[in-house]
């Protein structure tokens, strides 16, 4: 996974020589693709398969699936109502 965060748009050159771009933020320890990976392919990190594509991804896309884009939704939420809020006593 990331060792920091990559913002968006960010060249990241690999251990092969080759640079991608990140299609989305990537927050640390998250997953992004280093090569193409085809629809039904296993996702591999450390040599352990953790999940199947459900379509084709391309080097520098973010990995994610359905329950982590639910637990980010919920995590953004609660920073802009926390960030929106004012303080009352």
């Amino acid at each position: 996974g990331a060792i920091d965060v990559i913002p968006e748009g960010t060249a990241v050159e690999l251990l092969d020589g080759n640079v991608v771009r990140i299609s989305h933020t990537v927050l640390e320890g998250h997953r992004f693709a280093v090569k193409k990976i085809h629809k039904d392919e296993g996702l591999f990190s450390w040599n352990m398969q953790f999940g199947t594509a459900l379509k084709d991804i391309y080097p520098g896309e973010y990995i994610m699936n359905e329950r982590g884009l639910k637990a980010l939704s919920m995590l953004f939420l609660c920073l802009f109502m926390y960030r929106s809020s004012r303080s009352n006593f």
